[in-house]
C-alpha cells in the first residue's frame, strides 16, 4: 500500500448501519489462499461456510473455528503466507 495513486484507486468508501449481535470478520488473504497438500485454495466459500453457523458464539469461539478450520484443511502444510484474523462483534 506504499503507491498512493493504486491505493486512492482501488478504495472505495461506503457506510453502513449496524445492529447489535452483527458480527465482522476481518481477515488477510493468507486465510482464503491457505492451501491443502494439493495445492488446493481455502477460498471464501469455505470461511463463509465456517461462519454461517457461528452466529451464537463469541468472537474468541469464532476465531478459533476458523484457525481450526484452517488447521484442518491445510493438512499441516506450512502457510505461505500470513494468517491473520479478526472478529469484531457489536453490542
Amino acid at each position: 500500500m506504499s503507491d498512493a495513486a493504486i491505493f486512492a484507486s482501488e478504495l472505495e468508501e461506503r457506510s453502513e448501519t449496524y445492529q447489535p449481535g452483527d458480527v465482522f470478520l476481518l481477515v488477510t488473504d493468507g486465510v482464503t489462499e491457505t492451501r491443502d497438500s494439493s495445492g488446493g485454495e481455502y477460498g471464501e466459500g469455505r470461511l463463509t461456510a465456517v461462519i454461517a453457523g457461528s452466529a451464537l458464539l463469541t468472537a474468541q469461539e469464532i476465531r478459533d473455528r476458523v484457525a481450526e478450520s484452517l488447521a484442518a484443511f491445510s493438512g499441516g502444510c506450512e502457510p505461505h503466507d500470513d494468517q491473520t484474523i479478526v472478529v469484531i462483534m457489536t453490542s
